[in-house]
């Protein structure tokens, strides 16, 4: 994995003072839990939708889109998600790749950012929730775009959890137990 040194459009750096809103809006089938409307929003007077495209793979799942940039874009998991039969969604990394040069598909582009669960640090009070780490690689990159879509991937994530405790409760709720056994599990381990 590399990160540019220069910016992949050979684009100047963001500076706080023009860096974009983002809003999202995700509205499902009650009764089919299908995707009726999916919007993520650039904000500002000009407002453009990004359209974005979930995968939930057998062995990773994917975030890919385009950005207001015109680049393509896709976070990356490093294993499926799942938390059934030992697999636990806390210990997921995600990285964000960039398409560059000649190349059209982000994953063989740059690594932007990556974002883990937890930070590693173990609170010596043994109170508090571990921390959720994120490092944006790149400085040519928008912040707030890679916060606003990571966002996007774990309410996807979510969704495919929920499901997962759907057809499969008695292994969901082995897994839950099995990590409520350890620091990690017992302080952060959502619930579906």
């Amino acid at each position: 994995m590399t990160s540019p040194e220069t910016p992949v459009d050979g684009g100047k750096k963001l500076t706080k003072g023009n860096q974009p809103t983002w809003a999202y809006d995700l509205k499902l089938d009650p009764t089919t839990g299908l995707r009726k409307s999916e919007v993520l929003v650039h904000g500002g007077s000009k407002s453009r939708a990004v359209l974005t495209t979930y995968v939930h793979a057998l062995n990773y799942d994917t975030l890919r889109f385009v950005a207001p940039d015109g680049h393509a874009y896709m976070w990356v998991s490093n294993t499926k998600v799942s938390s059934v039969y030992g697999s636990r969604y806390d210990t997921l990394r995600h990285a964000l790749f960039v398409a560059a040069g000649n190349i059209a598909d982000p994953l063989y582009g740059h690594i932007v950012a990556d974002h883990c669960f937890w930070d590693g640090h173990v609170n010596p009070d043994g109170d508090g929730v571990p921390d959720e780490a994120l490092y944006v690689r790149s400085s040519y990159v928008d912040p707030a775009l890679v916060v606003a879509t990571l966002q996007v991937l774990k309410d996807w994530e979510k969704h495919t959890l929920r499901a997962e405790k759907r057809a499969h409760p008695k292994a969901f709720l082995a897994t839950e137990e099995e990590a409520r056994r350890c620091y990690l599990g017992k302080m952060s381990y959502w619930k579906a």
